[in-house]
């Protein structure tokens, strides 16, 4: 029976062949699977799993360093603004003075 099974009821499939005094055949027998399939899924789920763990780190630190990088960014824009102020400040002061004249 070539059934297809949602990723949830693959985990449960998968944790009751893990069961200890649990035989897989027996499993797979009971949800018409090859035995072939149950490994395959396994197999599948160790990769996932190793690959999760394994970016879940990087994606951590990745994150600190954009964190980092976003708050220097904006303590840049902050400073320009400040030059901004500073300048605009400075041109009107000198464009009264010229008025003045």
């Amino acid at each position: 029976m070539n059934q297809h099974y949602s990723p949830e009821e693959k985990v449960k499939i998968l944790e009751e062949g893990e069961k200890a005094g649990v035989s897989v055949a027996e499993v797979c027998r009971r949800y018409q699977i090859p035995t072939t399939t149950y490994f395959t899924w396994r197999k599948e789920a160790r990769e996932a799993m190793k690959a999760h763990f394994k970016n879940g780190k990087r994606s951590s630190l990745n994150a600190r360093k954009e964190e980092k990088e976003k708050q220097k960014i904006q303590g840049e824009i902050r400073r320009l603004r400040a030059v901004i102020a500073e300048i605009t400040a400075e041109n009107l002061t000198l464009k009264k003075t010229l008025g003045d004249l």
